[in-house]
């Protein structure tokens, strides 16, 4: 993996995921039981792991993972389309900085986010203890 000085990698959606609760459980035993079902049925299966979208932000902590409403419409449409039999992509726009790598999506669906959260006016994020959830580490 590349890595720049200073600079942490944007989670890839091939790492091996490492679920803290049973919604992160639920979530990897589907994605396997797509790919077994893609694999035994001969049939399409794309796995979206979507950011956040519907709703406006209410800090910076989430605009790195925000999905814009056409973004999101163009990546269901592209899943719909796509020529893939078994994938996992990230659903998250194309924002700065980038924290989500889509470029399996990019390059196997054709998806081509326009948004940025760096556009947005987004306030500063109010104080808040993270979880000891660690899904990819």
């Amino acid at each position: 993996l590349d890595q720049v000085p200073g600079k942490i990698a944007p989670i890839r959606p091939e790492w091996t995921p490492r679920p803290c609760c049973a919604y992160g459980e639920a979530k990897v035993a589907i994605e396997k039981l797509g790919r077994q079902h893609a694999e035994r049925y001969d049939v399409s299966v794309i796995c979206l792991r979507l950011g956040s979208t519907g709703y406006p932000l209410i800090g910076q902590r989430f605009a790195d993972m925000h999905l814009f409403d056409g973004d999101a419409r163009q990546l269901v449409l592209a899943a719909l389309t796509a020529d893939v039999q078994f994938g996992i992509y990230f659903g998250v726009s194309a924002n700065t900085p980038a924290r989500w790598d889509i470029t399996n999506a990019r390059a196997e669906l054709g998806y081509n986010p326009v948004g940025d959260s760096a556009s947005l006016d987004i306030p500063e994020d109010p104080p808040y203890e993270f979880p000891n959830c660690h899904m990819f580490g």
